[in-house]
């Protein structure tokens, strides 16, 4: 009997299509498309062989293929189109060799002409035809800045400083030329160092105090752009006694104030401070991370000059700390504009790492900061971007909450003396920083007096905000506060100023203290002649009804207190019908919606430039007259023909940009307390932001608002658009990239987890690549502690050190960061410390004597 076995078949292999739009999954590798030929090389003795195997070919099949000859065609097409656009620039250059738009025009064209792949000849051209452009057009900033920026690009650092100090030679005022020769000394790692730099600053001080005479305003107004970046200069290269003694100085000479104010600061004793090393080195901790706890414990507790007078000599091991006469003299200005002062004080807090609060486009455009991505070396910069001080609400939670803001403290993304995170001289310096806001701000005309008080004011609650996340520091620091801030309104100038009740009522309620903070506002407004307000008190009080109405409307129900909200009602609308001679039969709705519709049919003019701190009369009479739509009508069926009245305020304020910006914060703020409390327009606001932003890309409320829609996409929805955008979008990005990394570690989705660590290393990997933001150094520390966060240090460290020590080479907490993610370099990094002349305040045979 024979048995037969059936053949199995082979089961049909499954066919996986894979695609970008499937979770996970990469498609496959795509066919490299090939490179158009323009010339081809065609074996005529083949084509004959083929033409005689075929013999049936018709004399119609020899054609030519179609496609190929339109490919063909359109290529001389487009080279005939370029020739005729050539020859129109031509003619049009040749009749009017001023047409500055017209050269750069002509520039950027050449882009178009060659292949991307000729990057250099493509540059070698353009700078050809700027040159040309410069020789028609001596006066030309644009073009001038163009071929410096080429020249830098086709040129090695020293051959572009020698031809720039030949330029520099013929025309010693000019300040562009200037800031391109510190520039490239700066950014290049061969001839950055702290002594050729500084000597750069000091000849170009010198010219420029000469020319100041002559136009006042706008050489003040450089002089003191200049001053800015050596400031910030010295603070990178960790010389905060230098930096201190020329802004006090500066301050004392131009304010005026008397030679020793500021002078006696309280700082830790400096045995306590050698107590505290002693411990460090007896911790028997490896050598870098002993190197590591000396710098940073020395470096957040010295920042003011050493007085002989009042210090043994023999404690300061440290040169540096001792500022001679010599090291400042050459960077004293007097400035000569009125107007100066204010600028002047409002840099000196920059410099020492004092934000903006708010931080808006057209204020960042006055103080003509825009290039400023090479001084944003610490994590206080972007504070205002975690913590709105215009806006708050549970929907900016995710960006403040407490375990990122953890997170970022705990990263060492703070350099130099600090006001965050808890150390010896924590409190010294925050205290420091006080009287100096205060000195200053008593030499002040009264409405500047007011911002500069305004701003300390902010200061202090977002400070307030950040200690939530650190609860040790946090109620001794608060008890203080409240005694410090009420000592404050006691004094007869403060007493009757409503913009510092408004302020203290809100640290209170960032305190906790609901009650107190409505109890505060309410007394404030109902104490208040309406009779006898000028403009400004008209302004302050309305910010009050609005403050007032927002946290009442933004409260739970159950701590809603719906006695003092008619107390307010009543107290508005009489407000409002004397201050305005409205009828007193009208309701309150009325008469603020008439206010608004005076506002559009009157000609109206921009905010100042000092007046960014204060409110703005009509953006707050636009949001009480929404907030109490809201509360009349619950369901809040015309929040069209408010977002209509927006719209009719953008378009009235066209040419009024410091104006337009704050209407579109107003119209921001309004639709996210729709959302809020009513339902959902995430469309309508996402549409808002990203209209507000093409216009002014460096606001801190649209770019936070902005931010909150990325941590809320899926990582493969999360785009790098670092090209595009300036450095406040990138650094705004790379926290929302954060935010949503720490809101997958605490959900568990460890899968998703790891895909947005990967989005997150690719991100910051296109953007060090980007010729405008690659110089940030706080770019490159948060890129750092990515890598230190999730172990990537050994794998990637040591390449990221030496692209981030190439970017930026005068940045001393780049190298402390470096020597986190590469500890086997650290005796070369100190060694580049050294070669650079940065401040280090102890080596490793230092240590090494002292751990014995």
């Amino acid at each position: 009997m024979f048995y037969s076995l059936n053949k199995l078949e082979r089961g049909l292999k499954p066919y996986y299509k894979l695609s970008n739009n499937r979770l996970g999954f990469k498609s496959h590798k795509p066919r490299k498309h090939k490179n158009f030929q323009r010339y081809h090389v065609t074996n005529l003795d083949n084509n004959q062989k083929k033409v005689k195997k075929d013999s049936n070919v018709k004399s119609n099949d020899v054609d030519d293929d179609p496609s190929e000859k339109t490919v063909y065609l359109s290529n001389f097409e487009v080279e005939d189109k370029q020739k005729v656009i050539i020859e129109e620039f031509n003619k049009k250059l040749a009749k009017d060799p001023n047409d500055v738009q017209a050269w750069i025009e002509y520039a950027s064209f050449q882009d178009q002409m060659h292949s991307k792949h000729l990057k250099q000849i493509i540059k070698q051209k353009k700078l050809s035809i700027i040159e040309k452009g410069l020789a028609a057009n001596h006066n030309s900033i644009k073009l001038l800045e163009i071929k410096l920026h080429l020249l830098a690009k086709l040129l090695p650092a020293d051959e572009f400083c020698q031809q720039v100090e030949a330029m520099i030679q013929k025309d010693q005022k000019n300040i562009i030329l200037w800031q391109a020769l510190i520039k490239m000394t700066r950014t290049s790692c061969a001839l950055c160092k702290v002594s050729s730099i500084l000597d750069l600053y000091v000849r170009c001080f010198s010219i420029m105090k000469q020319r100041s005479k002559q136009n006042p305003k706008y050489y003040d107004h450089q002089v003191l752009r200049l001053l800015f970046q050596c400031l910030i200069f010295l603070r990178h290269a960790g010389l905060w006694e230098q930096m201190w003694e020329i802004i006090r100085i500066n301050l004392c000479l131009n304010l005026p104030l008397d030679h020793d104010t500021l002078k006696s600061i309280n700082t830790i004793d400096e045995k306590v401070l050698i107590n505290m090393e002693e411990l460090v080195l007896t911790s028997k901790l490896p050598l870098n991370q002993l190197w590591l706890r000396i710098e940073s414990l020395r470096e957040s507790c010295h920042w003011t000059s050493v007085d002989l007078k009042k210090v043994d000599i023999s404690l300061i091991g440290d040169e540096r700390r001792l500022v001679s006469a010599e090291e400042t003299t050459d960077f004293i200005y007097p400035t000569i504009s009125k107007d100066s002062s204010f600028r002047l004080i409002v840099f000196s807090l920059l410099s020492l790492k004092v934000p903006l609060l708010p931080t808006r486009h057209c204020t960042i455009k006055d103080l003509e900061l825009e290039d400023y991505s090479w001084c944003i070396d610490s994590l206080e910069s972007v504070l205002p971007m975690i913590y709105s001080i215009i806006w708050k609400n549970e929907l900016t939670s995710r960006l403040s909450d407490k375990s990122v803001i953890a997170d970022l403290l705990e990263g060492k993304l703070i350099s130099g003396p600090q006001y965050l995170k808890f150390h010896p001289a924590q409190e010294s310096f925050l205290e420091f920083i006080r009287s100096v806001f205060h000195t200053v701000a008593e030499k002040l005309p009264p409405s500047q007096r007011t911002s500069i008080l305004i701003w300390w004011l902010r200061l202090e609650r977002l400070l307030v905000n950040i200690a939530k996340s650190d609860a040790l520091c946090a109620t001794n620091r608060n008890k203080k506060l409240k005694s410090t801030i009420k000592s404050f309104l006691k004094k007869a100038e403060n007493r009757n100023n409503l913009h510092f009740y408004r302020e203290f009522a809100l640290i209170e309620y960032e305190l906790g203290s609901l009650d107190s903070c409505l109890q505060i506002l309410k007394t404030v407004i109902q104490s208040q002649d309406n009779s006898s307000l000028g403009h400004e008190d008209k302004a302050a009080l309305f910010s009050l009804y609005r403050t007032i109405l927002e946290i009442l409307l933004m409260s739970n129900s159950e701590d809603f207190k719906l006695d003092i909200f008619k107390d307010i009602m009543k107290s508005l609308k009489i407000y409002v019908f004397t201050c305005f001679n409205y009828d007193s039969n009208m309701s309150v709705e009325e008469m603020l919606y008439n206010e608004i519709l005076r506002f559009l049919m009157n000609p109206i003019t921009d905010e100042l430039e000092e007046e960014f701190f204060l409110p703005n009369i009509y953006c707050d009479i636009l949001l009480c007259y929404s907030y109490l739509l809201h509360y009349k009508s619950n369901n809040f069926d015309n929040v069209d023909d408010i977002l209509d009245l927006c719209d009719r305020c953008l378009m009235h304020c066209a040419k009024c940009e410091r104006l337009q910006e704050r209407f579109y914060e107003t119209k921001v703020t309004f639709i996210q307390f729709y959302q809020s409390r009513v339902k959902n327009i995430s469309n309508v606001l996402i549409k808002t932001v990203r209209e507000a932003l093409d216009k002014y890309s460096c606001n801190f409320l649209l770019l936070s608002t902005n931010a909150l829609f990325e941590t809320e996409l899926p990582f493969w929805k999360w785009k790098i658009k670092s090209a595009k955008f300036n450095i406040w979008s990138i650094l705004a990005s790379c926290l929302a990239g954060r935010a949503r990394i720490t809101y997958l570690r605490n959900t568990g989705l460890s899968d998703t987890y790891e895909a947005m660590i990967n989005k997150m290393l690719a991100f910051h990997k296109a953007v060090s690549t980007n010729e405008e933001v690659q110089d940030c150094p706080l770019l490159w520390k948060l890129y750092m502690l990515l890598l230190q966060e999730h172990n990537l240090c050994e794998r990637k460290g040591e390449d990221i050190y030496y692209e981030a020590v190439s970017q930026c080479p005068w940045a001393r907490s780049v190298y402390i960061s470096a020597s986190e993610v590469a500890p086997q370099n650290l005796p070369q990094i100190q060694d580049l410390i050294k070669e650079k002349g940065l401040r280090m305040h102890v080596t490793l045979e230092e240590l090494d004597i002292l751990r014995e």
